[in-house]
């Protein structure tokens, strides 16, 4: 990619590598490449005028046209099809020359003629941005999920998990990981020891909270929160993140996280 398309890729996010044709690329830099003539300045509608007398001459029409004329029609342009650029306006001419569009020119180069050219190229640009639309979003999901499967990614994603868990414990004395995720990363990864006497407490307090959230909580709750409705099961649960919430206890969570390595999420599941 040329340094003035990678220019152009920052200002614009439709401009990509899922540009496939030369025709996408050239509708794209031409619309968002130039000033529209809704901010036309005195000098852009000069060139817009210029540009209708070449357009007017490109068609085969000698009359003679008053500069009047010219400026009228160049007001009613930029009244009506305000969204263009000049690039537009000449892509259009040309487009409309070579036969690109179903309109014909029959003598008068009037505001019904320029208006049905440039109505057929706003067609076309819709279409041509649709497709390049979808294919820049197929793009970024694509590449989305190709980030989201990276250790790099996956490594971040667990030390925030790990964050917002030690913050949530903090403030509410408990964390919430229903699916015992940091437990079981910590302990398959040796990163985490647990003395038996951590277990004896844990397995206490599991069996306690698995009692009590029985007895307060409607099922619907229960399945919110990833209640199993097996005691044993809730008991190993809560067991378990009581286990992390000890060893919270016993370390800074900066030390914590500086254990957490992309390495980890790079062996074969």
């Amino acid at each position: 990619m040329t340094k003035s398309n990678q220019k152009l890729q920052k200002q614009h996010n439709l401009i990509g590598d899922w540009i496939k044709t030369k025709e996408q690329y050239n509708v794209v830099v031409s619309h968002v490449g130039s000033a529209q003539l809704k901010n036309a300045s005195n000098k852009m509608m000069n060139e817009l005028v210029t540009f209708l007398g070449l357009w007017k001459f490109s068609v085969g029409n000698n009359q003679e046209t008053s500069a009047e004329e010219y400026r009228y029609l160049a007001i009613f342009i930029k009244d009506n099809f305000s969204e263009f650029t000049l690039e537009e306006l000449k892509s259009a001419m040309t487009m409309s020359i070579n036969g690109k569009f179903e309109n014909k020119y029959f003598g008068s180069f009037s505001p019904i003629y320029v208006s049905s050219v440039l109505n057929m190229y706003r067609e076309f640009r819709a279409s041509v941005m649709r497709k390049i639309e979808e294919d820049a979003e197929a793009h970024r999901r694509a590449e989305q999920k190709r980030l989201m499967a990276t250790p790099e990614y996956r490594c971040e994603q667990m030390k925030s998990f790990i964050n917002e868990q030690f913050e949530t414990y903090q403030k509410e004395k408990e964390i919430f990981d229903p699916f015992n995720l940091i437990y079981n990363f910590l302990r398959k990864h040796n990163i985490m020891q647990v003395p038996k006497q951590i277990v004896d407490e844990a397995m206490e307090y599991g069996k306690r909270k698995a009692i009590s959230d029985k007895n307060s909580k409607s099922d619907s709750l229960k399945s919110l929160i990833g209640n199993s409705g097996d005691s044993e099961e809730d008991t190993k649960k809560y067991a378990r993140n009581f286990v992390i919430q000890k060893y919270f206890d016993s370390k800074p969570i900066k030390d914590i996280l500086k254990l957490i390595k992309v390495e980890h999420f790079k062996e074969t599941e």
